[in-house]
């Protein structure tokens, strides 16, 4: 989105919580929802589970990258991918949102929109929030609310002899990312990677029906890179990792992209990159999955072994011990210091 596609209306926000109360048809456990104070709700006799998750322009996305509607939907992603790697259901969420008035009521509304939609899809609805102007930069918060209707999956749960899986592919986030960095986005051959950046999805279907078969012993999501979250779930677990290289899944944007790269360079993002929002999840050996529970597959790609907690071994297919150069992001560390072509 471009500085043109940017409303000159003015913002207000009584006239903007009205637009957005007319939009939200929320669920039979909300009793009182937008309009009021606070909102109120007939709690499930489920445990409830929470997540909150922010984004912050000029860190975790730039206004000239991603529409005002796909970064309400990348918001919802970054937290229900977080009740995915619990193995829970979403219900409701209140979005904080502070915003420069120059950003204009229709952006906003969009905004809104995206968060709307992308729960509507997750079967979520917006119960209510905060909109505030600030003179500095666009900042969302979101906290999601739902039940675990099953025990939660939680990355505690890995055993030494365990199985490592992962949906989908991972690294295309961050090659989507450093084809807007570059100036790239808008080539065919990087259109895709840049809508798996700007508009992810997350694998809430993978997550329940492990929950639910109780064939998941430890899961978490992949949001600061598959090799520091997998170290997450290892440390949790009191055991060491040990993943295949060969074995990590690649998508043919992916491979096209990183075609002529140096062979040390060319699984980095796929193995550091953050913001696939795909799921690590450990099964007891000998599980297999004949399809899958949503649309996309999973991917045996190691093992928890036993050995020093969070350790985790990237080996060729020889059984040799590859040196990865990049560790993963870090929001208290310098970007020279985290994974190059991470914005955030």
């Amino acid at each position: 989105m471009t500085n043109r596609d940017r409303s000159p209306t003015s913002l207000d926000e009584f006239v903007l919580i009205d637009r957005v109360k007319g939009r939200v048809h929320p669920g039979p456990e909300v009793l009182v929802g937008i309009g009021d104070d606070a909102a109120v709700l007939e709690v499930s006799r489920h445990r409830q589970v929470v997540a909150c998750d922010a984004m912050v322009q000029g860190v975790h996305f730039e206004c000239d990258w991603i529409s005002a509607e796909n970064l309400g939907r990348r918001l919802v992603t970054a937290n229900s991918s977080d009740f995915a790697a619990m193995g829970a259901i979403p219900r409701w969420a209140v979005l904080s949102f502070s915003v420069p008035s120059s950003m204009g009521s229709d952006w906003c509304a969009r905004v809104h929109e995206g968060v709307i939609s992308g729960l509507e899809e997750i079967g979520a609805s917006l119960i209510g929030g905060d909109t505030t102007s600030t003179e500095g930069p666009v900042s969302l918060s979101l906290t999601l609310g739902g039940d675990a209707q099953w025990e939660p999956l939680l990355r505690s749960g890995g055993h030494p002899g365990d199985t490592i899986w992962v949906t989908g592919t991972l690294g295309d986030s961050a090659l989507g990312l450093r084809s807007l960095q570059t100036g790239k986005g808008e080539q065919e051959e990087h259109r895709w990677l840049v809508q798996r950046h700007c508009r992810p999805e997350a694998r809430l279907d993978w997550g329940q029906h492990l929950a639910e078969t109780g064939l998941g012993t430890a899961a978490a999501d992949v949001s600061d890179g598959f090799l520091q979250d997998l170290a997450h779930v290892a440390r949790a677990s009191g055991c060491a990792a040990e993943v295949l290289l060969e074995a990590i899944p690649l998508s043919s944007g992916y491979r096209s992209a990183q075609a002529g790269t140096a062979p040390h360079a060319f699984h980095v993002p796929a193995l550091t990159g953050g913001e696939d929002f795909e799921l690590i999840f450990t099964t007891s050996s000998g599980v297999e999955f004949q399809e899958s529970p949503g649309d996309v597959g999973a991917t045996r790609v190691g093992r928890l072994v036993s050995g020093s907690p969070g350790h985790v071994r990237v080996l060729d297919g020889d059984g040799l011990e590859v040196a990865v150069p990049l560790a993963g992001w870090n929001h208290f560390r310098s970007r020279a210091e985290n994974s190059s072509g991470d914005s955030r």
